[in-house]
């Protein structure tokens, strides 16, 4: 969930806020409710639905990590396009424009991490997780620290985290496939992309089969797919309610084909795209709501790193002892919301923030000469 919302486009830092905000609500009905097993011995009551319904929901809610792709890839193009806009960055300059993405990137998630590793003994003890032995721990612990578990298949106090070895892969690529984009435009790149992880069967893996939204998010920024489709029918009557039902149309349609078809993350893709084509229409538009998920996009990357812990690890019994799904994600929303909130309140009035912008301006330099 990198900060990496575009500017000077039609798709805005509230769009990418909004998307965001959808996204981390997707994400943690996903973890809530995609498997009976996750809250075996408690009682839910599904009514309207029934149990296969709203498994099948959170299933469906896995789109989450394609749309946290899609804008990172977004982001990172138009950053890279602004940085270098009409000029060739020489080598020190790409190792720093991916330099301060992943340290801006870290910086957010060591403070959740080591609190996450003092709060062991309410759930999950990091001797349990990555021992047995000193070096064991320590060893694990580091490569934890650093977000990089999946990369290294190593343990982690959070399953969840495997998506930080995504985000560090894809700030890490950034410049190597912009210099392509350059090079060959951002189609074949998109195409070769798509047909790379086809032809080398690596589109299951959970990083390699997003690759497909990572560098749609590129497109879409490189052929102003979105400044295009904000312009369209733009003035006229009707126009708006128009694109809203069209995008939601789409979206629905390819929904249903997600758990089935979604080859080679393709079906993702796109409908990370309608959702921010659906989201610039309409819902950025509705009162109340549009603030919230706004709200929640800014808070979304503390909602990822800690919703895992409180639900699964630390108050399990608590969460679904509200029985209703909607309570449940209620719940949790409200307070992985308000810790994240209280933690970024921490950051700033213990010099955190500042600290850590020191130093990271102090490593950037030092890579940049």
């Amino acid at each position: 969930m990198t900060d990496l919302a575009p500017k000077g486009s039609a798709f805005t830092l509230t769009d990418s806020n909004i998307c965001k905000g959808i996204a981390v609500l997707m994400m943690m009905f996903h973890h809530l409710f995609n498997d009976y097993e996750e809250y075996a011995g408690y009682a839910i009551d599904y009514f309207p639905l029934t149990g296969d319904q709203v498994t099948l929901i959170a299933l469906l809610c896995k789109l989450c990590v394609a749309v946290f792709v899609f804008i990172t890839g977004y982001g990172l193009a138009a950053s890279f396009d602004r940085e270098f806009s009409g000029r060739a960055p020489s080598r020190g300059e790409l190792a720093s424009f991916s330099l301060v993405r992943w340290w801006k990137l870290s910086t957010k998630f060591w403070p959740i991490y080591l609190l996450a590793f003092l709060c062991g003994p309410f759930g999950r003890s990091p001797v349990e997780v990555y021992g047995p032995g000193m070096r064991a721990i320590t060893s694990n612990a580091v490569i934890d620290f650093l977000g990089l578990s999946k990369a290294f298949g190593t343990p982690t106090l959070n399953p969840t985290w495997w998506y930080l070895s995504l985000a560090i892969l894809l700030i890490i690529a950034t410049p190597f496939v912009m210099s392509a984009v350059r090079k060959y435009g951002s189609l074949p790149v998109l195409v070769a992309g798509i047909l790379g992880i086809a032809l080398f069967a690596v589109g299951t893996d959970a990083v390699f089969m997003y690759a497909a939204s990572y560098l749609m998010g590129i497109f879409c920024h490189e052929n102003g797919i979105l400044d295009s489709w904000e312009n369209w029918l733009s003035g006229r009557k009707g126009g708006r309610a128009l694109k809203a039902l069209l995008s939601l149309g789409l979206f629905l349609v390819l929904l249903s084909y997600r758990n089935s078809f979604d080859h080679y993350g393709v079906i993702d893709a796109l409908l990370a795209t309608l959702l921010c084509m659906l989201v610039m229409a309409c819902l950025r538009r509705i009162p109340l709501i549009s603030p919230a998920l706004s709200l929640l996009g800014r808070h979304s990357s503390n909602i990822f790193f800690t919703h895992t812990l409180l639900y699964s690890y630390y108050f399990l019994g608590f969460y679904y002892s509200l029985r209703f799904p909607f309570a449940v994600l209620a719940a949790l929303t409200i307070t992985t919301l308000a810790l994240s909130i209280v933690i970024e309140w921490a950051k700033r009035t213990s010099g955190y923030n500042t600290m850590m912008s020191k130093v990271g301006k102090r490593l950037v330099g030092r890579v940049g000469n």
